[in-house]
């Protein structure tokens, strides 16, 4: 009989480590489901370019920007859509401003039974309470419950007869960049003016102890963050800081803002949102998000803009050729977007913004890039 040491290894790791799996076998850390936005262009930016995906579960979201470029308002209504879409949906907020939270959660209509404040001052805090309740949670999910043995030592045991919540839940940050540390506190507390050189540290830290977790439990986190100013033309904000915040999105969204206005009167924002970092979609896409005060976030925000650029609506004058081959005014297209927005000239779109943004077809855009690049080795030979 054969010794197969491979599947040895493979039941030992499965003992020692629960989310250990083989290639063959479901990914528990891989994205469960999305939740729709409410926005076309933003679903797109959150996912693989799919104007029909969303915010994913489990993954870790950045919304970064200067002061007043509505980044609170703008992640606030991503988590009211959230409440609305996502069964059983609970939302667990970190507080670190006292800024107008709850008035902006109410005025989405986040159910307030179904939102808990914490405030918290540090980067230590934040992790703990992020990571206890995170383990309460996957507890649920598993049908565990964790406990302190009389030598210290946490262990795990299966609940009897247990009947699990079925709750979702979303983690927000706001914000990354007011956490203080506990060496930063303390050095103010005793008259010192030395630089805190550790911020950075705790946040990677931070970031490496919550992914893996996020993605067992399925939670999604958005965090706020602010950016500063540089000197770099091709980078001319940076996320406030330094790397650790690098490490602390799967996602990360900078935002920048401008008036919507109806004549004098401005009736809402116009909020640009630069992809800087995705692992799922090509960076350094841009779109532009409007939001009205009154009406929330536009559903078709800058579809038709998209559809332009990427010649899906085909210019011929002052008119447009439409997919489904109509021919429209762009003026009437632009005043009228939803008219126009049938099932044939919606599916169009978003397979033109999937294959724009998303990685899925760049080997089909040119299928000669390995010989060009070969040629060009060769010229520098000779």
């Amino acid at each position: 009989m054969s010794n197969d040491l491979f599947k040895d290894i493979v039941k030992m790791s499965k003992k020692q480590n629960t989310y250990s799996f083989m290639l063959n076998e479901d990914n528990p850390y891989e994205i469960s489901s999305y939740v729709d936005t409410g926005c076309y262009v933003l679903n797109a930016l959150l996912s693989d370019g799919d104007i029909e995906k969303g915010l994913p579960d489990g993954k870790k979201i950045m919304i970064s920007g200067e002061a007043s470029t509505a980044k609170s308002l703008f992640t606030t209504f991503i988590l009211g859509a959230y409440a609305r879409k996502k069964k059983n949906s609970r939302i667990v907020f970190f507080e670190t401003e006292g800024s107008t939270i709850v008035q902006m959660a109410k005025s989405v209509g986040i159910p307030e039974k179904n939102m808990l404040i914490i405030p918290i001052n540090t980067v230590e805090e934040c992790r703990t309470e992020m990571v206890n309740i995170l383990d309460k949670i996957i507890d649920d999910k598993e049908g565990f419950e964790t406990y302190t043995t009389e030598a210290g030592e946490v262990k795990r045991k299966p609940k009897k007869d247990h009947k699990p919540s079925n709750q979702n839940f979303i983690f927000c940050l706001d914000s990354l960049g007011m956490l203080s540390t506990l060496k930063e506190t303390t050095d103010i507390k005793n008259g010192s003016t030395t630089r805190d050189m550790t911020r950075a540290q705790l946040i990677k830290g931070m970031s490496r102890v919550l992914s893996l977790k996020l993605s067992v439990a399925s939670v999604p986190l958005m965090i706020v963050n602010h950016t500063y100013s540089t000197m770099d033309k091709y980078k001319p904000q940076e996320a406030s800081g330094g790397s650790g915040p690098k490490y602390m999105s799967d996602i990360h969204l900078m935002l920048s803002k401008s008036k919507n206005k109806v004549g004098k009167e401005q009736i809402g924002v116009k909020v640009k949102v630069l992809v800087a970092k995705s692992r799922f979609m090509i960076e350094n896409k841009s779109v532009s998000v409007y939001i009205d005060f009154k009406r929330g976030i536009r559903k078709l925000s800058s579809l038709v803009q998209l559809a332009h650029d990427l010649k899906i609506f085909k210019k011929e004058g002052i008119s447009y050729i439409l997919p489904d081959g109509q021919k429209v005014k762009m003026k009437e297209v632009r005043e009228n977007t939803k008219k126009y927005m049938n099932e044939t000239n919606l599916q169009a779109i978003r397979d033109g913004i999937l294959d724009d943004f998303g990685f899925c077809n760049l080997e089909e855009k040119d299928d000669n890039l390995d010989s060009d690049i070969e040629e060009k080795d060769d010229e520098n030979e000779m």
